[in-house]
């Protein structure tokens, strides 16, 4: 399996939080960051938060969340999705932008002749990974 990332997602009702002991600690790591910064305004792959939710366990969660984690293929880290309903989570995988987004790649690469892009672009519309 390809190196993955963890996404961090709500998994209840009343919509993702982070605690205010969660956020001390990101600003004592990373102390150049604006001190009034919003919890939505990090990541939900932020390494560095990640690893503060993990070591915090519950006490990262705001009372009205449950943080939990998705594992994703880290090619995937600009293409996917939280998507909410009522404040429950869940984070979807937008496969379709990326191949889409390598496509456009293969295709402006004047490197690679009409033959080698057709032969990369079959093989990423083709491409299906394991990844549920």
């Amino acid at each position: 399996m390809s190196h993955c990332i963890d996404v961090m997602y709500n998994a209840c009702y009343g919509g993702f939080g982070l605690s205010e002991a969660a956020m001390e600690a990101y600003r004592a790591r990373c102390p150049d960051v604006d001190p009034e910064l919003s919890e939505y305004a990090i990541s939900r792959h932020d390494p560095v938060m990640v690893e503060i939710v993990k070591e915090l366990g519950e006490a990262a969660s705001d009372r009205y969340a449950k943080i939990r984690f998705r594992r994703v293929p880290v090619q995937y880290k600009d293409f996917y999705q939280i998507r909410e309903y009522d404040g429950l989570e869940s984070v979807v995988i937008l496969k379709n932008e990326f191949k889409l987004d390598a496509v456009k790649c293969i295709l402006n690469d004047r490197s690679l002749s009409k033959a080698d892009k057709l032969t990369r672009i079959s093989a990423v519309v083709n491409h299906e990974d394991d990844e549920s």
